[in-house]
């Protein structure tokens, strides 16, 4: 069964994505927050991620990286389980 995770505005989502085992569940938000939290609704993790809204996102198949893409044109890597920012592939 799933469990209902609820975000209060400003913040809405945008984007989701899962680890391939269903372990995690990150997700892109309006306000420009990337969140990953746990099969149970857990939250894991949280950073701000860019400064208008986190467009699409995706694990690697290991669940080890995070793929970010936002609005303003800049796509980054993130470390799938600390949210350690990586690398910025692409700023437009």
């Amino acid at each position: 069964s799933g469990e209902t995770v609820a975000f209060r505005a400003p913040s809405f989502p945008a984007a989701v994505a899962a680890t391939s085992d269903g372990s995690r569940v990150a997700v892109g938000t309006t306000d420009g927050w990337l969140r990953v939290f746990s099969h149970g609704g857990r939250p894991v993790a949280a950073k701000k991620a860019t400064d208008g809204v986190v467009t699409t996102l995706a694990f690697s198949s290991g669940g080890g990286v995070i793929a970010t893409g936002g609005q303003r044109g800049t796509a980054v890597t993130w470390d799938g389980r600390k949210l350690a920012r990586g690398k910025v592939l692409r700023s437009m």
